[in-house]
């Protein structure tokens, strides 16, 4: 979706929150964490989508983005997620392994992983 108005803004990131709120809550469910273990970010806030805490963390030792998109066009720029990412868990300057993934969605599809090979393997 094109921004055009300050309307189509807030409407891409309301549903950008839904999704970033969608996978803290499937991250506190299926592990057994605590909302201040998996916690999801205010939209426009620079750093993680979902902040981690130590001990989720130690179970997930990810640095994770969201990203919602209309239409699979919008996800041409998906390396540019990834490397966003990868920024982003270098940033937070751990002494573990923190790999860098990315939650996709486009609208009424299923939501996807996006990590390395290496990281995977």
């Amino acid at each position: 979706m094109t921004v055009h108005t300050t309307e189509d803004s807030h409407t891409i990131k309301a549903k950008g929150s839904r999704l970033q709120t969608k996978i803290a809550r499937r991250i506190r469910q299926v592990f057994g964490l605590s909302d201040q273990d998996v916690q999801s970010q205010p939209m426009s806030v620079q750093g993680e989508d979902i902040i981690l805490n130590d001990k989720a963390r130690e179970i997930l030792p990810y640095s994770i983005e969201s990203k919602f998109r209309s239409n699979s066009k919008d996800f041409g720029r998906i390396y540019t997620f990834y490397e966003q990412a990868t920024d982003q868990a270098l940033d937070l300057a751990l002494d573990a392994d923190i790999a860098p993934i990315v939650f996709i969605q486009q609208y009424n599809k299923q939501v996807l992983a996006v990590f390395s090979e290496d990281d995977f393997i």
